[in-house]
C-alpha cells in the first residue's frame, strides 16, 4: 500500500476478533498514535520483518453475456524469515473498475514461521462480472488489486500488492458442416413430391463447449418453419453429428400439369453457447416434384428418393429398382484383417463405402485418404492402420444409384486402435459443400 505515516505514528490494520475493520476498502489501513510499524523505506527497517513473495494465476473461466471471462484468481504467497514468529496472513481482492459497484473480498489465516523458515499459503478468489458494464461486442474487462499482508499483534509488519487487469474474450467458433438428403416422397395430385428432408449437421469444437445446437428448415414467409434443438456438452476437439427429419409441406401450393412443382427451402444449423448465439452455417435448396406416370410406370406413394450432390450424375429410377439385395459378411465382430466381403449382389455391382467411428452414443464419418470410398464386386480390402481414434467402427455400404433404404451397415471392433496402436485426431464428417442454391432433381444421386 502507498500509505506513509509520520515518524512515531505506526501504520496499522484493525483486527477485531479475527476480522478486519472495514473502512471503505474493507482492509482499513490507518496511522495509529503509537509506533506499530517500522518505516522500512526510511532506513530503519525492522530486522525481524519477513520477506514476501506473491504470484497469481487464472484457474477457471465462465460464460458471461456471450464472452468467456476469468472466474477464479489463485494467489500463491510465501513468507521468508530469519526469526521465528507467529501471526496472521491476510489476502484481499478489490475490484478497481470499470465496475458499477466495486466489490472486495478478504481471506485470513494464522501462520507459524520457524527461524530461517518458509511458510506457503494459497488462496482463491471468485471474480464477479455481473456488475461490470457491458459495451456491445467489446469484451468486458476489469482491474483488480490483490494484497498480501502479514500482521503480528494487530500490526502490519510486511505487505505487497499488485493490480492486474482481467479481460474476457470471445469464444472460438466451432467448425460446422451441413448436408442433407430427401428421405421420403409421396404422390400428391398426380406428382411424386418430396415430403421429408434429413438435414445432418456436424460440429467439431476447438475448445470446451456447453450449449445447444439447432436445426431449422424454413419454407417461406407463408409457411411455418420446422426446428429442433439439442443440448450439448463437448470437450475441446470433440466431434458430434446431429440430424433432423423435417416434413416438406405442400399444403396451399397450386399444382399445374404445365409446370414442375417446386419449393424453396432454407436450411440452417446453429450453435448457441450458454444461450448466446455462437456460429451458423446455412444452405438454400430447391426441391422439385415429377410426373407420377413418367420414368417407367406409376410409382407408389412413400417411395424414398435419392440423395443429391451438386454435379452428380443422373441415375435412372429403373436402374435403382433393379439393384440386387445384398448382405455384409465382413467386417463383423472382432476384426484382425481389413477385408470387405458381400453376399447376394452381382459381381459387377458398384457400391459406395463409408467408415464411421463410434463417438459417444453415435457415429462420426471418417474420410481418411487411405480408406476406399467405392468398390466393384463382392470383395475389397482396406488398411486397418487407417482406422484411428477408437476401436469401435461401423461400415456403411450403399449400392450406387439406389435409395438410402438399400444401404446396409455392419459394426465391428478392432483388436487395437489403428491396427498398430497409432492414434490420430478425429476427422470432420465431410468437407463443407459449396453454398448457394442446389437443385434437387428426380433420379440424381447425392
Amino acid at each position: 500500500m502507498a500509505c506513509s505515516c509520520p515518524r512515531g505514528a505506526g501504520r496499522r490494520h484493525g483486527l477485531l476478533r479475527g476480522g478486519l475493520v472495514a473502512a471503505g476498502l474493507l482492509v482499513a489501513t490507518f496511522c495509529a498514535g503509537a509506533p506499530a510499524r517500522a518505516q522500512m523505506n526510511e532506513g530503519t527497517a525492522d530486522p525481524t520483518a519477513p520477506s514476501l513473495w506473491l504470484v497469481h494465476s487464472i484457474q477457471e473461466t465462465k460464460d458471461f453475456n456471450g464472452f468467456i471471462c476469468p472466474a477464479e484468481v489463485r494467489l500463491d504467497g510465501s513468507i521468508f524469515g530469519d526469526a521465528g514468529m507467529t501471526g496472521t496472513v491476510i489476502f484481499t481482492s478489490k475490484q478497481e473498475g470499470p465496475v458499477v459497484e466495486p466489490q472486495s473480498q478478504v481471506q485470513e489465516q494464522q501462520f507459524s514461521l520457524d527461524t530461517y523458515g518458509t511458510f506457503d499459503i494459497v488462496k482463491s478468489f471468485q471474480m464477479q462480472w455481473r456488475n461490470v458494464p457491458a459495451a456491445g461486442d467489446i469484451p468486458p474487462r476489469q482491474k483488480v488489486t490483490l494484497q498480501f499482508i502479514v500482521a503480528r499483534h494487530h500490526t502490519v509488519i510486511a505487505e505487497t500488492q499488485r493490480t492486474i487487469e482481467l479481460a474476457c474474450r470471445k469464444p472460438t467458433p466451432p467448425e460446422l458442416t451441413l448436408s442433407f438428403r430427401i428421405t421420403k416422397e409421396e404422390i400428391i395430385k398426380g406428382f411424386v413430391c418430396p415430403t421429408e428432408i434429413l438435414t445432418d449437421g456436424h460440429i467439431v469444437t476447438k475448445e470446451a463447449l456447453s450449449g445447444q445446437v439447432q436445426h431449422q428448415v424454413w419454407f417461406g414467409p407463408k409457411t411455418p418453419s420446422a426446428s429442433a434443438t439439442k443440448d450439448i456438452n463437448m470437450g475441446a476437439g470433440d466431434a458430434l453429428s446431429y440430424g433432423f427429419f423435417a416434413p416438406i409441406d405442400w399444403r396451399g401450393y397450386v399444382f399445374s400439369h404445365d409446370l414442375t412443382p417446386q419449393r424453396s427451402l432454407s436450411l440452417h444449423f446453429r450453435v448457441y453457447r450458454e444461450g448466446a448465439f455462437l456460429a451458423e452455417t446455412a444452405r438454400s435448396v430447391l426441391v422439385s416434384c415429377r410426373n407420377a406416370l413418367g420414368g417407367g410406370g406409376q410409382l407408389s406413394a412413400g417411395t424414398e428418393t435419392s440423395e443429391t450432390r451438386p454435379g452428380g450424375a443422373a441415375i435412372g429410377r429403373l436402374a435403382k429398382q433393379q439393384a440386387q439385395a445384398f448382405a455384409i459378411q465382413a467386417p463383423q465382430g472382432l476384426v484382425r484383417r481389413g477385408e470387405i466381403r458381400l453376399s447376394g449382389g452381382a459381381a459387377n455391382d458398384k457400391y459406395a463405402l463409408k467408415f464411421l467411428r463410434r463417438n459417444g452414443g453415435g457415429y462420426v464419418a471418417v474420410n481418411a485418404a487411405q480408406l476406399p470410398k467405392q468398390m466393384t464386386g463382392l470383395v475389397a480390402s482396406f488398411p486397418l492402420q487407417a482406422l484411428s481414434g477408437g476401436r469401435d467402427w461401423r461400415l456403411e455400404v450403399c449400392p450406387l444409384g439406389s435409395a438410402p433404404t438399400a444401404c446396409k451397415t455392419s459394426d465391428f471392433r478392432l483388436t487395437r486402435i489403428g491396427g498398430a496402436g497409432a492414434a490420430a485426431a478425429p476427422s470432420p464428417q465431410s468437407p463443407d459443400q459449396p453454398q448457394g442454391t442446389i437443385f434437387i432433381l428426380p433420379g440424381v444421386t447425392n
